[in-house]
């Protein structure tokens, strides 16, 4: 989608996340921000100042007495049912567009927490660091090659060759994809090499590892199907036809609008329909820039923040030398309730337990103890 143009923005020294903000926050300070906001958006666009040009023409005009506009020449009632019916469907149209917005958050974090648990599963089955790392190569490329396809159709030279840069795929891959392989889902195939290396490193491994194999393309298929789910549900937006009615009435009624006010007030009034203008306008853009959250607009998600938050813990969840299966882990572990409670009372209550001489033969276990009984001390 395309960026708003730059302007000189309220505060701009300071690092403002829009998905960040504090509800908090003084009206003054929020109503005067710029950045972050739909003002440039709804300024950048030619409409918004034919619309008022026109307002003040006929403002300029009937105050100057060089056209004599009847001030019932539109009549109120129809201003109002027009307006009435422009604010329902641009309502219906914003609803619409914010529902497919929470829909599509939703699929997005799934995405994430499926790598996470991938990842987990690596960690866990296979038992060489190679063939961990390969798998997890594959399925952060197919799924960082998805979020391109989603925003810009498909994963260009360019974007493959960032992958390449990344690590996430090889050279002859990359060529294999961006040369030999013409479809438009490459991130399709990548997943189906995340599968390919799994199998190969289970059966690898020795007997009995085969059952794993379901596991891990569960996992693939389960990440797989939200990317099909993402790709279905910004294929099908609201029908154009009512896109189209939506946007005339709105063209009409400010129209409308900007003859009545003309025709009635003083130059103030072009304030007053400005700010009106710019109100309507904006619910559009905002509808607008929720209907496709994969790009660069301020209500577009992080796509790279978040695949770098999942990146950063795959390394260190696959990485790691710590191990605690060893039997000098399990020995000598002191009760669960030995260090409780930390707010110095002296035993926690079980409501479950009639007394703690029942629930430990010892009797109660002292608060800061090695798990003695309270006779000991």
């Amino acid at each position: 989608m395309r960026k708003a143009p730059t302007f000189d923005l309220l505060m701009a020294d300071e690092e403002f996340e829009p998905t960040k903000y504090d509800p908090g926050e003084h009206v003054l300070k929020v109503g005067l921000r710029l950045q972050a906001t739909t003002i440039p958006n709804v300024l950048a666009r030619p409409e918004t100042w034919c619309i008022l040009v026109v307002n003040i023409l006929i403002t300029f005009l009937t105050n100057k007495q060089l056209i004599a506009i009847p001030k019932n020449f539109i009549p109120g009632t129809a201003v109002s049912i027009l307006s009435g019916l422009m604010t329902f469907f641009l309502i219906f149209y914003s609803n619409n567009c914010f529902a497919r917005y929470f829909k599509l958050h939703g699929m997005v974090r799934d995405m994430m927490g499926g790598m996470y648990d991938f990842c987990w599963e690596c960690r866990l089955r296979l038992d060489h660091k190679s063939n961990r790392r390969r798998a997890m190569y594959y399925i952060l490329a197919g799924t960082l090659g998805f979020f391109h396809e989603a925003s810009s159709g498909e994963l260009s030279g360019e974007e493959l060759a960032k992958l390449r840069s990344k690590g996430l795929i090889s050279g002859l891959e990359e060529i294999y994809l961006r040369d030999h392989y013409q479809a438009n889902n490459k991130s399709f195939l990548i997943l189906q090499w995340c599968a390919e290396a799994c199998t190969y490193a289970l059966v690898t491994q020795g007997t009995n590892n085969e059952r794993f194999i379901k596991m891990f393309q569960d996992k693939i298929y389960a990440i797989r199907r939200l990317h099909q789910d993402v790709v279905d549900t910004l294929r099908l937006p609201l029908p154009f036809q009512y896109f189209h009615v939506m946007n005339l009435m709105l063209l009409c009624t400010l129209l409308m609008m900007a003859v009545v006010d003309g025709t009635n007030t003083n130059y103030a009034g072009s304030i007053v329909f400005f700010l009106v203008e710019i109100a309507f306008m904006g619910i559009r853009e905002v509808a607008m820039g929720m209907s496709d959250p994969f790009g660069d607009d301020d209500v577009d998600f992080p796509v790279d923040e978040w695949f770098n938050e999942v990146l950063h813990t795959c390394i260190h969840l696959l990485e790691f030398e710590y191990k605690v299966d060893k039997p000098t882990n399990f020995t000598t572990v002191e009760p669960l309730s030995s260090r409780w409670p930390t707010n110095g009372e002296e035993m926690v209550q079980d409501p479950y337990a009639k007394s703690y001489q029942e629930l430990f033969q010892g009797g109660p276990l002292h608060p800061h103890g090695n798990g003695a009984s309270s006779s000991r001390d």
